[in-house]
């Protein structure tokens, strides 16, 4: 009986600390009009469903750098120092000598 109480007990512990999901594969699809990623073998999504069509949320998170070009500024200038560097919890920002005229 005391056998059986600790591998319940366990086997709740594993529950909770567990991987979230479980993917087998996954890739990414290009067209000119666009592109999508995917991900094969997940064993737990959800779908939403309207009157335009239907999506399924998962494990894949979006994450979009945007890189502004030929932005030039010639009425602010300042020195910046970023610190401390690699960070873990906590970036730091240091401005001096800020002239925003």
């Amino acid at each position: 009986m005391k056998y059986l109480l600790c591998v319940i007990f366990s086997a709740h512990v594993f529950v909770v600390f567990s991987q979230q999901a479980i993917l087998t594969s996954g890739g990414d699809a290009n067209q000119g009009s666009g592109s999508i990623s995917y991900s094969v073998g997940q064993i737990n999504c959800k779908t939403h469903s309207g009157i335009e069509g239907s999506v399924a949320e998962g494990v894949q998170q979006p994450y979009e750098i945007s890189v502004i070009d030929n932005f030039e500024s010639e009425t602010i200038q300042m020195n910046i120092s970023v610190f401390p560097n690699p960070t873990v919890h906590i970036l730091n920002l240091k401005i001096e000598d800020a002239d925003f005229s």
